[in-house]
């Protein structure tokens, strides 16, 4: 009974479908969805970066032309002002006073060079006909060019009392923002004495040392590209001062980047040139993955990755400059996904950029 049991069961086994006994063989991981670009052709100059420090174009110490009591100020320190506006205001008072009289002194003055030129004429009139003598003429003559002399210095006196008043406001030179306020209400200051230090901030300077064997390769108004703050922007070479450092053979450059989205003492990086341009395949920024240390890019031929090492020669940007091993113009770069690749990793391709 026993052995009649064990062998109907080992027939039913028998016919089973094969799959019912065992799982089908593994095919396999999916392939990893991906989305490429076409690399370029291009000659681009390997590049280096170069730390340098934002500053201000112009920064002004504004001074006070005249003396006197602050009377009002109108700034403070962090915020902009604009070209001509008024930074202090003084007590023009004693001013305005000793300009009253001295312009009552000229109005006296005037008043005698007329009544001298009317003694004048009329002594012309009696030295023809033989009435006066010579010395009274002159007498006459030169009572006329002494009030003159007078009036004209009167009235010196009073334009620069004028002046004084006008110049009891200080303008800004410029529009640009307040770095340091040195002055408050109600304090007497010096001519010559400073009230505000103001920054021209309509565009910045970035000054970098650079060594001697980079300035073949740069010149003035060449567009750099300079990452501030962690942000990237460019600007033009405005000059390149021929003073180097002895001991470090170096020499400063100065970058004008347009705009007023830094602040003077911020760390900037430029990506200057360093050689002669080479030829490169272009090839998204995105595509350049690091692998252990190494700059890795990963092609998809055939349905599957394909890593390929590279030298990069220069970031331009949203873009890089590279060269490797069969890396060609024309091929079709993974740009997204390419963080889960692996040599000969089967891939489908979302989509192509061109």
């Amino acid at each position: 009974m026993k052995t009649s049991i064990i062998t109907l069961i080992t027939l039913i086994v028998l016919t089973l479908p094969t799959g019912t006994v065992a799982q089908d063989k593994p095919q396999g991981p999916p392939p990893t969805l991906i989305e490429t670009a076409k690399s370029g052709a291009d000659s681009v100059a390997p590049r280096s970066d170069f730390v340098g420090t934002v500053y201000y174009p112009e920064v002004s110490e504004v001074a006070s032309e005249v003396a006197g009591r602050v009377l009002n100020v109108h700034f403070e320190e962090g915020r902009r002002v604009n070209a001509g506006a008024d930074l202090v205001t003084m007590d023009t008072a004693i001013a305005v006073k000793h300009l009253i009289a001295a312009q009552g002194y000229l109005d006296e003055a005037k008043a005698a060079q007329e009544l001298a030129k009317i003694e004048l004429k009329r002594r012309e009139e009696l030295i023809k006909s033989g009435s006066i003598s010579t010395q009274e003429f002159d007498n006459a003559f030169y009572a006329l060019q002494e009030v003159q002399n007078k009036a004209r210095a009167l009235e010196a006196v009073a334009d620069r009392l004028q002046l004084e008043i006008t110049k009891s406001r200080v303008p800004s030179p410029f529009a640009g923002i307040v770095l340091e306020r040195k002055v408050e209400r109600g304090e007497w200051i010096a001519a010559g004495a400073v009230v505000a230090t103001v920054a021209l901030d309509e565009a910045m300077d970035v000054i970098i040392n650079v060594p001697e064997t980079v300035l073949p390769f740069i010149s003035v108004d060449q567009t750099i590209e300079v990452t501030i703050g962690g942000k990237a922007t460019s600007g033009k070479i405005f000059a390149i001062i021929p003073r180097g450092d002895v001991g470090t053979r170096t020499f400063p450059i100065k970058i004008r980047i347009p705009g007023t989205h830094f602040a003077q003492g911020m760390q900037a990086t430029a990506h200057l040139p360093v050689g002669a341009k080479v030829k490169s395949v272009i090839v998204p920024r995105d595509a350049v993955t690091i692998l252990r240390g190494q700059p890795m890019v990963f092609a998809a031929v055939d349905g599957k990755a394909q890593m390929i090492p590279v030298n990069v020669v220069a970031y331009l940007g949203l873009l890089a400059a590279v060269n490797g091993p069969g890396l060609a113009e024309g091929m079709d770069l993974v740009i997204k996904g390419n963080e889960r690749l692996y040599p000969g990793a089967p891939v489908r391709t979302a989509g192509a950029k061109q």
